[in-house]
């Protein structure tokens, strides 16, 4: 392997046979200015100076063991070349930098432009899709009020009514064995008898609001179903809290208050005690009737839902944000960007642009023009050639100035001038 390295490089080196070499072989000896180098039969042929005489050396090519060119004239010439391609390049780029910065420039300045846009269409449609429905939907509720916060706290109640009574009175109804049947394992347990719990609340906030309707009617109409109705309903009522006062009285059963009051087995008040919890069923029906009627009362004043208002506001405005707002963001960035490589560039070639001023101001020095119609002394030319310059143009025009206000003689003049010089001849 290391004879085909040495036989690779002295094949390349050959036309460069002339220059001067430093030879080192396996047994350390070195041979200054070896040149001549050639190859025969594996084995390098070269010349070296040995006290002052050139001898021819051969050395095996595996005797080698270091080959390296050294440095003359030629490596000089070659580097001063080098830099001066490097410097011809360099002052290339800067001219070809002059184009490149006014092209990123309106790249810069289109980014900028798109950014402005994008950002304008942003604002313009976020005040129609978004901000301005919601801030009307916030004045149209306002002049609702007291109306709608009766109505958003009934309705809130009546949830929460139906929830709690839904889960309390199925632990009554788990007892029959087909209501204890789950209708929904994931992600929580629901039984028919949750179902059926919360039928029974439902229907009293229906008697409730049915009694409403039933008596506004009544009261704009002569017809006698309308009383009926309203009779039906509160028998309704009457049988949905029997109902739910039995499940919860069942239900206080089970905590055997008299134990925990310390009554004894002959108290009359004992059987009371033990289903006091009725009491308190008895009271749900009645805020399960009273939730339904007001919700029916101030349905009119419930205005937009704060629900639906709330989804569409999100919904438009992350949808502008994605699509508008930061897009104006990346593109205002991107403007940055190239306004940053515009001044890397400028600084980059501010020493070739000023090796360009120099050059042409050298090459466009001002001249001395002397004209009778053109009078321009330039501010770079020597005072002392300038003023005398000046000095000369007022003496040309002085003499100018006597040659043409002299005033010229009619014919007759110079006639007369002739008759006079015949008289003095003759």
């Amino acid at each position: 392997m290391k004879r085909f390295f040495f036989i690779a490089i002295i094949n390349f080196i050959l036309p460069l046979s002339a220059q001067s070499w430093t030879i080192e072989t396996s047994d350390s000896t070195k041979y200054s200015n070896a040149k001549q180098l050639s190859i025969k039969n594996n084995t390098l042929v070269y010349d070296v100076s040995i006290d002052g005489e050139r001898k021819t050396i051969e050395t095996h090519l595996d005797d080698l063991s270091l080959i390296e060119r050294e440095k003359d004239s030629l490596d000089l010439i070659y580097s001063v070349l080098i830099n001066y391609l490097y410097f011809a390049l360099y002052l290339l780029l800067c001219k070809f930098a002059v184009a490149l910065i006014k092209h990123f420039r309106n790249v810069k300045k289109d980014c900028y432009k798109a950014s402005e846009h994008l950002r304008q269409l942003y604002d313009t449609q976020y005040n129609i899709l978004a901000k301005t429905p919601l801030h009307s939907y916030k004045l149209k509720n306002n002049k609702l009020n007291p109306g709608r916060y009766y109505y958003k706290t009934w309705v809130l109640s009546s949830v929460f009514l139906i929830v709690f009574s839904s889960f309390m009175l199925s632990n009554f109804l788990e007892n029959f064995g087909v209501l204890a049947t789950s209708l929904i394992e994931n992600p929580i347990r629901i039984n028919f008898s949750h179902v059926l719990a919360s039928a029974i609340v439902f229907a009293q906030l229906l008697t409730g609001a049915g009694y409403y309707i039933f008596y506004n009617n009544q009261k704009k109409s002569k017809e006698y179903i309308w009383p009926l109705l309203k009779v039906l309903m509160m028998f309704s009522l009457i049988c949905i809290a029997f109902i739910e006062i039995i499940i919860w009285a069942n239900l206080s059963a089970s905590f055997d208050m008299t134990k925990v009051l310390g009554l004894g087995e002959s108290d009359v008040i004992k059987n009371y005690i033990n289903y006091f919890l009725g009491i308190f069923g008895l009271g749900l029906s009645i805020i399960g009737f009273c939730s339904g009627y007001l919700v029916s009362q101030y349905r009119g004043d419930s205005g937009d839902s704060v629900l639906l208002n709330n989804i569409r506001y999100v919904f438009f405005t992350t949808i502008l944000v994605c699509l508008l707002y930061l897009p104006s963001l990346l593109l205002l960035a991107l403007g940055i960007l190239f306004l940053l490589i515009i001044s890397l560039i400028e600084f980059i070639i501010l020493p070739g642009n000023f090796i360009f001023e120099k050059f042409k101001r050298n090459k466009s020095e001002p001249t001395l023009v002397v004209n009778n119609e053109v009078d321009e002394v330039k501010g770079d030319v020597v005072p002392e050639v300038a003023d005398e310059f000046k000095y000369n143009k007022e003496d040309q025009d002085v003499d100018d100035s006597y040659m043409t206000d002299s005033p010229e003689k009619s014919d007759d003049e110079d006639e007369e001038d002739n008759y006079n010089y015949r008289d003095s001849s003759d």
